[in-house]
């Protein structure tokens, strides 16, 4: 089976957590989890990345902001075990293109780059999300409308969601299908601080709740709601944090469903081909009869005929082929569910079982 390459980008503020979750990805990927594994393409990617790391558990530096200056792309590959499951074309943005005009250099190259990303990721910052959830349990103080609102505008909601909207036009436009989303809640560890519940039931609260505070989750895009975190931090603004207090968690699970839904959609382009195919048998074998009946066998009659059985042979053999991917992704998808137990996708609007 041919090895995807799959361009990601990901929407959010400044300081939602885009560059941290990516830094914290790599650390944890590149060294394994669970049979997964990341590497970078370039091995000065590798460096950077990894001293990167080093800094943040030697000296609790987290990573600087994204500039308009420091936007930077990466090709990740994707594995289990030794074998290559994605290829990962990834570009880093700094918060601020999602708003800026588009004269700024980097907010241009993101409207082109949405058109091209085949996955989408929706950046949350699970202190916001965390303040919101804590709204709904209280259910005191402002009007509950306006309370959602002040979360959108901070979460910058309405600019993730028309920049959404930009990349499946632009994507219909070219013929191509609709991207996966990511709607990635991170700083998971400050849901619970912030709404005074305990671990659990914010997250699932927040879960609940995440199409009113993002209603583009059902709007029919195949979308995956992954809560995480680098590590134990609290709700305050950090340059550098406790290096004893990172924990990442959950930081792979976006990469896997990337990788489920190309796949998904690979076993549905297959299996469209394979009723194609089923089709044009059946049209060649209702020809076939009517020129082997015929009271005169011409030479056409007899070269056509030839000419059909050859086709038919060649769509046995592309059928076969095509069954045996189909085969290959179904497996892999369960494999790749599985790792995504519980987590909340929804298809075609609603959530899928």
């Amino acid at each position: 089976m041919e090895i995807p390459t799959v361009k990601v980008t990901m929407l959010g503020t400044t300081g939602s957590g885009k560059s941290t979750f990516m830094l914290g990805m790599y650390a944890t990927l590149s060294a394994g989890l669970r049979g997964y594994f990341v590497y970078a393409q370039d091995q000065d990617d590798h460096i950077d990345l990894t001293d990167a790391w080093d800094r943040l558990l030697d000296d609790g530096l987290l990573p600087p902001p994204t500039t308009e200056e420091r936007s930077r792309r990466y090709e990740f590959v994707f594995t289990q075990g030794f074998d290559t499951l994605l290829n990962i074309d990834w570009l880093d943005y700094r918060g601020g293109a999602l708003t800026d005009r588009k004269t700024a250099r980097d907010t241009a190259e993101l409207q082109q780059r949405l058109g091209q990303s085949d996955s989408v990721y929706l950046v949350l910052d699970g202190n916001a999300v965390g303040r919101w959830v804590r709204s709904i349990v209280e259910g005191e103080g402002d009007n509950p409308s306006l309370r959602l609102e002040r979360i959108q505008r901070e979460l910058k909601v309405q600019d993730m969601t028309a920049q959404l909207n930009r990349c499946v036009g632009e994507r219909r436009k070219a013929g191509l299908p609709a991207p996966s989303v990511v709607a990635l809640i991170t700083k998971m560890d400050t849901l619970p601080v912030t709404s005074g519940l305990d671990r659990i039931d914010a997250i699932n609260l927040a879960v609940e709740h995440l199409p009113e505070l993002l209603p583009v989750v059902t709007s029919g895009l195949t979308t995956l709601v992954s809560p995480v975190q680098l590590g134990e931090f609290g709700t305050e603004h950090h340059d550098t944090v406790d290096t004893q207090r990172v924990n990442p968690t959950h930081l792979h699970k976006p990469f896997v469903f990337t990788l489920m839904q190309y796949l998904w959609s690979g076993i549905e382009d297959n299996e469209t081909e394979l009723e194609n195919l089923a089709a044009a048998d059946v049209a060649a074998a209702t020809e076939l009869e009517r020129l082997r009946s015929g009271v005169v066998r011409s030479l056409r009659n007899r070269g056509r005929i030839n000419s059909l059985q050859s086709e038919k042979q060649r769509r046995r053999s592309a059928a076969e082929s095509r069954r045996s991917t189909v085969n290959l992704m179904n497996s892999r998808v369960q494999q790749l569910r599985d790792e995504l137990m519980n987590l909340p996708i929804y298809r075609n609007g609603k959530l899928a079982p």
